[in-house]
Formats: C-alpha cells, structure tokens, sequence
C-alpha cells in the first residue's frame, strides 16, 4: 500500500521477525534508522537498475547503428 505524504509517497512493507531483526541490526550498526537504512536501499536498487537500463540501452542503439 502507499500514501501520498507531502512530496514522497509512504509505502508500508511487512518482513519477517527474523529478517526485520537483521535490518535493524545492520542499520543501527551505521547509526541509521531502519526506515532511513531502506529508503537508502531502494534508492541505491533503483539508481542501479536505471543505469542498467540506460547501459544497454546506449549499447542496443550502438549495435544498431553498426
């Protein structure tokens, strides 16, 4: 589920115990808040996969022009 709040949209996600535990244990590691230690995850996943996409993009249209 996600919200709209304010300029960011809030999503609500379910872990299981165990795998929660090790999240919060990582974050609080980096001296991080659990929610903060996520939305740096998900912007990093989301960063990686756009220049993935952007990459073979560039090479599709390369190979094309060849």
């Amino acid at each position: 589920m996600a919200n709209k709040h304010g300029d960011r949209i809030r999503f609500s996600v379910l872990l299981a115990e165990d795998y929660a535990q090790l999240l919060i244990e990582e974050a609080n590691s980096l001296n991080q808040k659990p929610s903060s230690f996520i939305r740096d995850l998900v912007y990093e996943h989301v960063q990686y996969k756009v220049a993935l996409e952007s990459t073979a993009h560039t090479i599709l249209k390369e190979l094309e022009r060849n």
